[in-house]
């Protein structure tokens, strides 16, 4: 079986790199996930792309390789990224909250309106933070892709990955 190869976007959905912050230089999640997929070695953004443009190529390659993961159960299928990505649902999936349902204690007018990219790139993060050592390429956090949570330690690093 081929390994799942974006190894800074499992990383990174592992928790291992810090997200974004609305106040700092990465103010969204797209921020992120553009550093982190050139950081694998994919190519496709242009200078002057639209933020719609790049969410679309982002969530596009994000699907498609959750795709190629052999499914476990009913979780993977059309079905259940359907009902998954929905408004009522999105929460679930890597805290995606949202103005038209929120369970994080947020007030409302704080929140984004949802997204569909942004609800499938999340859910695919979801997916993608459960694989195992044997499902993918796994290397270690490099800080100068992003920075590395904050409970990540040299010595971790060095335990984890040998």
């Amino acid at each position: 079986m081929e390994k799942f190869s974006l190894q800074h976007i499992v990383l990174y959905a592992k928790g291992w790199y810090k997200s974004y912050n609305s106040k700092g230089k990465r103010k969204t999640i797209w921020d992120d996930l553009k550093i982190l997929i050139e950081a694998d070695g994919y190519l496709g953004f242009n200078e002057g792309d639209s933020l719609e443009q790049t969410k679309n190529r982002i969530s596009y390659l994000l699907i498609s390789q959750l795709q190629r993961i052999p499914l476990t159960g009913s979780s993977r299928t059309l079905s259940d990224f359907f009902e998954s990505i929905k408004p009522h649902n999105c929460w679930k999936y890597w805290g995606y909250d949202t103005k038209q349902n929120c369970w994080s204690g947020k007030a409302k007018e704080d929140l984004p309106d949802w997204d569909i990219n942004e609800a499938a790139v999340r859910y695919c993060l979801s997916h993608f933070g459960n694989l195992s050592k044997n499902e993918w390429n796994h290397i270690k956090p490099d800080k100068k892709v992003l920075p590395l949570a904050n409970n990540v330690t040299e010595k971790r690093i060095k335990e984890i990955f040998k």
